[in-house]
């Protein structure tokens, strides 16, 4: 793997800087909440007008006890508030080097916030920067894969294919770490079993006019399969299998509008972001919105018992929950 470039000097970047998700916020009793949601940051008693001000202007452009100083604030107090937040996750250190030659001119510090908590602040950094080795192949047509693809790329993954649906080889290809297989209306029978066979994970993510759902994201050997899915789809409704061949055949559905097209492709997108970076979802969580507002529901599907594609033994089909 080629390294990064030789600087030749010293890096100018004065460290450390607040992280965007945690910008200081003064609450009515007159604490500082750093972040909008409590959850994810810090919250401090005894933080000063002048301090607030100083900390929220930690961009990275000077240093930052000398500019505490200038802001009439003791060093040793600038410095005991840098490592309170620091050991909280707010304050970010100097990003992984390989950020600053593989993504030149992109910090990432929302990807690496939302990619895992305070504690693995550092292991979110290495997830970050390991995109840029990941493959993701992208199948199907039209707006949605389109999107999605657009989506991938622009959070750093190094290489993302697009076919059509059905494409399974991997002729002259990388392997691919995620296989997203993009549809209007339902999946083709079979769809998945090129890619279970290999031992790739897979995801469905399928759009109506009024519809989208993504998930669940298959890993072979964990959780249910594609064709569990289709079993269970028809252990509820004997009619799934004659519906599903009919759309699919006449090719009847279109895909949803605009809004709805880019919330699937953004769930999808953040799915698989979170297998590649080490926060999977659960096995089976598969993720439903719909128009026309947004109402996100989780489904948790089961393995069939009877699927002789994975072979896994599970709960009957109707414990499956809405």
């Amino acid at each position: 793997m080629e390294g990064p470039p030789a600087t030749g000097g010293v890096m100018t970047d004065r460290w450390p800087r607040i992280s965007r998700r945690a910008q200081p916020l003064v609450r009515t009793d007159g604490s500082v909440q750093f972040g909008l949601e409590p959850t994810e940051g810090a919250r401090v008693c005894g933080v000063s007008a002048p301090e607030v001000t100083w900390l929220g202007a930690l961009d990275g452009s000077r240093d930052p006890l000398a500019s505490a100083e200038g802001a009439g604030i003791p060093r040793e107090r600038a410095a005991t508030l840098l490592q309170a937040l620091r050991d909280a996750g707010v304050l970010l250190d100097p990003p992984h080097p390989s950020l600053r030659w593989r993504f030149p001119g992109r910090s990432f510090d929302s990807e690496v916030a939302a990619a895992g908590a305070p504690p693995h602040i550092l292991d979110a950094y290495a997830a970050v920067v390991a995109r840029a080795d990941a493959c993701v192949r992208v199948l199907g047509r039209g707006a949605l894969a389109a999107t999605l693809a657009d989506v991938l790329r622009q959070s750093g993954i190094g290489e993302v294919d697009r076919d059509q649906l059905g494409a399974t080889s991997l002729k002259y290809r990388r392997r691919p770490a995620v296989v997203v297989l993009a549809t209007a209306g339902p999946l083709g029978e079979g769809c998945g079993r090129a890619w279970g066979a290999r031992g790739i994970p897979h995801l469905p993510v399928t759009i109506t006019p009024a519809r989208v759902s993504v998930g669940p994201l298959v890993v072979p050997g964990q959780g249910p399969c594609l064709e569990c899915l289709d079993r269970v789809r028809s252990d509820m409704d004997p009619s799934w299998t004659w519906l599903r061949e009919q759309t699919s055949a006449a090719d009847v559905l279109a895909e949803g509008e605009c809004a709805l097209t880019t919330v699937g492709a953004g769930l999808a997108a953040r799915v698989v972001l979170a297998h590649l970076d080490g926060f999977a979802v659960p096995a089976g969580v598969g993720f439903e919105v719909g128009s026309p507002w947004p109402d996100p529901v989780a489904r948790q599907w089961p393995a069939h018992p009877e699927c002789a594609a994975c072979g896994r033994m599970s709960a009957r089909p109707d414990t499956m929950l809405a």
